[in-house]
């Protein structure tokens, strides 16, 4: 889990400057060592509120690149989004449904940090 404590040891409301190029200072070694980086609308959201933190477009531009984003091939090829939870469903795939994509900001916000990382960890086992 990428994320920063404040001075309270408490998880922090955002990332800092520095702790975000950190993080695809970090993706981008890895990508360079053959991973793959794939998340599922990386393209339309991680990776640029990563480049636009960490005030480095030009590295998360090339993260983007080389990346894959299941998402977004849906997308480009019927033309609209879906929810990741949908395609589960349609792929009769079981999950344990711990909160909404959307509500994890907010409940990151009112301090239910345990939560929102165990909703980032189970989406991907």
């Amino acid at each position: 889990m990428w994320y920063l404590e404040d001075e309270a040891g408490r998880p922090a409301l955002n990332l800092t400057q520095h702790r975000a190029h950190e993080l695809i200072e970090y993706l981008d070694q890895m990508q360079r060592k053959g991973f793959m980086v794939c998340v599922w609308n990386g393209l339309g959201f991680d990776l640029k509120w990563l480049g636009h933190q960490a005030e480095d477009m030009a590295l998360a531009a090339r993260i983007a690149l080389k990346s894959y984003d299941p998402m977004y091939q849906f997308f480009s090829q019927a033309g609209f989004p879906v929810k990741l939870a949908k395609v589960a469903e349609a792929m009769d795939i079981p999950q344990e449904k711990l909160m909404d994509g959307t509500d994890a900001p907010k409940e990151w916000r009112a301090g239910k940090h345990q939560a929102v990382m165990d909703y980032g960890s189970a989406t991907v086992r």
